[in-house]
Protein backbone atom coordinates (compact mmCIF):
# COMPACT_ATOMS: atom_id res chain seq x y z
CA UNK A 1 0.00 0.00 0.00
CA UNK A 2 1.12 3.54 -0.72
CA UNK A 3 -0.29 6.83 0.61
CA UNK A 4 0.20 10.25 -0.96
CA UNK A 5 -0.26 13.06 1.56
CA UNK A 6 -1.24 16.41 0.09
CA UNK A 7 -0.86 19.25 2.56
CA UNK A 8 -0.73 22.80 1.33
CA UNK A 9 -0.36 24.40 4.76
CA UNK A 10 -0.25 21.72 7.48
CA UNK A 11 2.88 20.21 6.00
CA UNK A 12 4.73 19.26 9.21
CA UNK A 13 1.84 17.10 10.43
CA UNK A 14 1.61 15.42 7.03
CA UNK A 15 5.38 14.88 6.93
CA UNK A 16 5.35 13.30 10.40
CA UNK A 17 2.46 11.05 9.36
CA UNK A 18 4.40 10.07 6.26
CA UNK A 19 7.48 9.22 8.33
CA UNK A 20 5.38 7.24 10.85
CA UNK A 21 3.84 5.18 8.04
CA UNK A 22 7.30 4.52 6.60
CA UNK A 23 8.46 3.21 9.99
CA UNK A 24 5.58 0.70 9.84
CA UNK A 25 6.53 -0.43 6.33
CA UNK A 26 3.86 1.55 4.46
CA UNK A 27 5.10 3.59 1.52
CA UNK A 28 4.22 7.25 1.74
CA UNK A 29 4.93 10.40 -0.25
CA UNK A 30 4.20 14.07 0.37
CA UNK A 31 3.11 16.90 -1.93
CA UNK A 32 3.28 20.33 -0.32
CA UNK A 33 4.01 24.04 -0.68
CA UNK A 34 6.90 23.67 1.78
CA UNK A 35 10.39 23.73 0.31
CA UNK A 36 12.61 22.73 3.24
CA UNK A 37 10.83 19.96 5.05
CA UNK A 38 13.11 16.91 4.86
CA UNK A 39 14.50 15.53 8.10
CA UNK A 40 14.98 12.16 9.82
CA UNK A 41 16.96 10.78 6.89
CA UNK A 42 13.96 9.66 4.86
CA UNK A 43 15.45 10.61 1.53
CA UNK A 44 13.29 8.08 -0.32
CA UNK A 45 10.08 9.98 0.47
CA UNK A 46 9.06 11.81 -2.67
CA UNK A 47 8.34 15.41 -1.72
CA UNK A 48 6.71 17.21 -4.59
CA UNK A 49 6.34 20.98 -4.49
CA UNK A 50 3.35 22.92 -5.75
CA UNK A 51 4.92 26.33 -6.22
CA UNK A 52 2.70 29.28 -5.53
CA UNK A 53 2.75 33.01 -5.10
CA UNK A 54 2.78 34.22 -1.50
CA UNK A 55 -0.50 33.85 0.39
CA UNK A 56 -2.06 31.90 -2.46
CA UNK A 57 -3.69 28.52 -1.96
CA UNK A 58 -4.15 27.97 -5.67
CA UNK A 59 -2.66 24.72 -6.84
CA UNK A 60 -1.32 24.02 -10.31
CA UNK A 61 -3.52 21.21 -11.63
CA UNK A 62 -0.87 19.91 -14.02
CA UNK A 63 1.73 19.77 -11.22
CA UNK A 64 -0.81 17.93 -9.09
CA UNK A 65 -1.47 15.47 -11.92
CA UNK A 66 2.30 14.86 -12.26
CA UNK A 67 2.70 14.36 -8.49
CA UNK A 68 -0.12 11.79 -8.41
CA UNK A 69 1.29 9.96 -11.44
CA UNK A 70 4.81 10.01 -9.99
CA UNK A 71 3.67 8.75 -6.59
CA UNK A 72 1.18 6.20 -7.98
CA UNK A 73 -0.63 5.95 -4.62
CA UNK A 74 -3.33 3.57 -3.49
CA UNK A 75 -4.85 6.29 -1.26
CA UNK A 76 -4.58 10.07 -1.24
CA UNK A 77 -4.76 11.79 2.15
CA UNK A 78 -5.52 15.52 1.94
CA UNK A 79 -5.26 17.98 4.83
CA UNK A 80 -7.65 20.89 5.06
CA UNK A 81 -6.98 24.58 4.71
CA UNK A 82 -7.93 24.88 2.02
CA UNK A 83 -10.70 22.33 1.74
CA UNK A 84 -10.80 23.11 -1.97
CA UNK A 85 -7.82 20.78 -2.35
CA UNK A 86 -10.29 17.87 -2.31
CA UNK A 87 -12.08 19.32 -5.33
CA UNK A 88 -8.79 19.66 -7.23
CA UNK A 89 -7.57 16.19 -6.29
CA UNK A 90 -10.85 14.50 -7.21
CA UNK A 91 -10.66 16.22 -10.61
CA UNK A 92 -7.39 14.51 -11.50
CA UNK A 93 -6.98 11.38 -9.36
CA UNK A 94 -9.19 8.97 -11.27
CA UNK A 95 -10.49 6.21 -9.01
CA UNK A 96 -7.94 6.64 -6.25
CA UNK A 97 -9.78 7.03 -2.91
CA UNK A 98 -9.34 10.40 -1.18
CA UNK A 99 -9.43 10.72 2.60
CA UNK A 100 -9.75 14.30 3.86
CA UNK A 101 -8.39 15.38 7.24
CA UNK A 102 -10.34 18.13 9.01
CA UNK A 103 -8.29 20.13 11.47
CA UNK A 104 -11.02 22.77 11.84
CA UNK A 105 -14.56 23.42 10.71
CA UNK A 106 -13.89 26.87 9.29
CA UNK A 107 -17.53 27.61 8.61
CA UNK A 108 -18.09 27.65 12.38
CA UNK A 109 -15.03 29.64 13.41
CA UNK A 110 -16.22 33.09 12.45
CA UNK A 111 -19.33 34.97 11.44
CA UNK A 112 -17.27 36.38 8.57
CA UNK A 113 -17.15 33.16 6.52
CA UNK A 114 -19.15 33.60 3.34
CA UNK A 115 -21.51 31.15 1.67
CA UNK A 116 -18.95 30.30 -1.00
CA UNK A 117 -16.53 28.95 1.61
CA UNK A 118 -19.33 26.99 3.28
CA UNK A 119 -20.15 25.50 -0.12
CA UNK A 120 -16.53 24.47 -0.73
CA UNK A 121 -16.24 22.95 2.76
CA UNK A 122 -19.49 21.02 2.25
CA UNK A 123 -18.45 19.86 -1.24
CA UNK A 124 -15.11 18.64 0.17
CA UNK A 125 -17.05 16.58 2.72
CA UNK A 126 -19.29 15.10 0.05
CA UNK A 127 -16.52 14.33 -2.47
CA UNK A 128 -14.08 12.76 -0.02
CA UNK A 129 -14.27 8.99 0.17
CA UNK A 130 -13.48 9.20 3.88
CA UNK A 131 -13.12 11.89 6.53
CA UNK A 132 -10.71 12.09 9.45
CA UNK A 133 -11.48 14.54 12.26
CA UNK A 134 -8.69 15.44 14.64
CA UNK A 135 -11.09 15.53 17.60
CA UNK A 136 -14.58 14.53 18.66
CA UNK A 137 -15.43 18.25 18.83
CA UNK A 138 -14.49 18.74 15.17
CA UNK A 139 -16.52 15.65 14.25
CA UNK A 140 -19.55 16.90 16.21
CA UNK A 141 -19.33 20.37 14.64
CA UNK A 142 -18.88 18.97 11.13
CA UNK A 143 -21.92 16.71 11.48
CA UNK A 144 -23.95 19.56 12.95
CA UNK A 145 -23.06 21.75 9.97
CA UNK A 146 -23.43 19.00 7.33
CA UNK A 147 -25.67 16.15 8.61
CA UNK A 148 -25.75 14.53 5.14
CA UNK A 149 -22.13 13.35 5.51
CA UNK A 150 -22.78 11.12 8.54
CA UNK A 151 -21.69 7.94 6.71
CA UNK A 152 -18.20 9.17 5.77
Amino acid sequence: MKVLHIALKNHWRAYKQSVALRKKGIKSDLYTFARNIREDGYDDIYIGHCWRSSNSTIIDIEELRVAIKHSNPDVIHTHNDPDSIVLDVKRVCGNIPVVHDFHDVYSQLTIDVDNMYNGVEHMACKLADGIINISKTIEKNLLKQYPDIRDK
